[in-house]
């Protein structure tokens, strides 16, 4: 990218005989929200890790803002951490928390002290310096363990899945705080997380990872929309997945024959990925299929509503068509047509689809 402010070349690190990261290389741009997503094991953590000097890499190298840290220490990189065990001291005060790391720094009380009551205020924790730590609920813990870390001034904050131990409703809420802080100080956030909603809702751009190695780097709507390999299309979101044939290409144009849909032909960004004859898997988020009765559109499968799910802003269906493994997903909003009455299981309905909402994937 053009103002890359980490650059990870070629960077592995091993436990033993297996590599936790294989070979990555990665830029992240200066003051950018980049977040790391993977399933457990997957190395996210690890490679978080040696971005702040708290594990060495075997081979390759790591840079920030153009200075080759690899080898440096923690405290000699302009990195800090925010842990998903919070780490606050219970024995001391909010404040004392908050300015533990400016004790090192020789400021004069006075700047110490101010600089933990802008901590303070950044978080909208006014007024909680004198407070124990043992009287935090969980969300403001999250808040105190993110101000200490900021506090520092680092160029660079890392986050090792820090909403992981709030409930559902505060971790929404703090998903949204983390973000608006992020973008009014404008440094660079590098967060790890499990959790792909978290991911899509609060980056600018996300690096899937799976076995070491980076799947596939892009934007949320890039992610959700345009998943370049299986493994990424059902790690993130909820995808129909069904094996197809491409009978030829033309131009950004490829002809499509699927045992479900029929022949159709589809545009893709990349047609030289496919070839005539080529095995692929094509793929459909549920709530690109729409559920009607009377089918008013030539791409529509006819097939039997086999369940309905309530999800309070929409219903989820599974749909048993002709040809199909297992059922298809599909997810009706409440603004679209059901109808007329409420569709049952049981009932038979069509699936309509459009050919170039239809996502092409190699099959793997």
């Amino acid at each position: 990218m053009s103002d890359t402010f980490i650059h990870i070349e070629n960077v592995i690190k091993r436990f033993g005989a297996r590599a936790a990261v294989n070979n990555v290389t990665l830029d992240i741009g200066r003051g950018e929200f980049f977040s790391l997503l993977g399933p457990s094991g997957c190395g996210k953590t690890t490679l978080l890790r040696m971005l702040g000097g708290f594990a060495q890499p075997d081979s390759g190298r790591i840079l920030i803002d153009a200075e080759d840290v690899t080898t440096l220490p923690p405290n000699r990189r302009p990195t800090n951490m925010v842990f998903q065990s919070y780490a606050i001291f219970p024995h001391l005060t909010v404040g004392e928390n908050i300015g533990y790391g400016l004790r090192r720094q020789k400021l004069e009380t006075s700047e110490r002290d101010r600089r933990v009551d802008d901590a303070l205020a950044l978080i909208r924790l006014d007024g909680f310096g004198a407070r124990r730590a043992t009287e935090l609920s969980g969300g403001e813990r999250q808040r105190v363990a993110l101000a200490r870390a900021l506090v520092m001034r680092p160029k660079v904050l890392l986050l090792d899945e820090p909403l992981g131990a709030l409930d559902k409703r505060l971790r929404e809420a703090m998903q949204v705080e983390l973000r608006q802080i992020q973008r009014r100080l404008g440094i660079t956030f590098v967060f790890v997380t499990h959790d792909q909603e978290e991911a899509l809702s609060m980056s600018d751009r996300i690096g899937v990872m799976s076995g070491g190695r980076i799947l596939q780097i892009a934007g949320p709507k890039m992610l959700y929309d345009a998943p370049n390999c299986r493994e990424v299309a059902e790690f993130v979101g909820t995808m129909n997945l069904l094996p197809a044939l491409v009978t030829g290409v033309s131009g950004g144009n490829v002809k499509v024959q699927s045992p479900v849909f029929g022949a159709f032909e589809t545009v893709t960004a990349e047609p030289e990925r496919y070839n005539a004859g080529q095995k692929i898997l094509i793929a459909l988020r549920p709530e690109k299929f729409e559920v009607v009765r009377a089918a008013s559109s030539p791409h529509a499968i006819r097939g039997t509503l086999t369940a309905v799910s309530y999800l309070g802003d929409r219903h989820q269906f599974q749909i048993t068509v002709e040809n199909a493994e297992k059922p298809l997903l599909a997810g009706t909003h409440f603004d679209r047509s059901m109808d007329g009455a409420p569709f049952r299981s049981g009932e038979e309905i069509y699936v309509q689809w459009n050919p170039n909402e239809v996502v092409l994937l190699p099959k793997t």
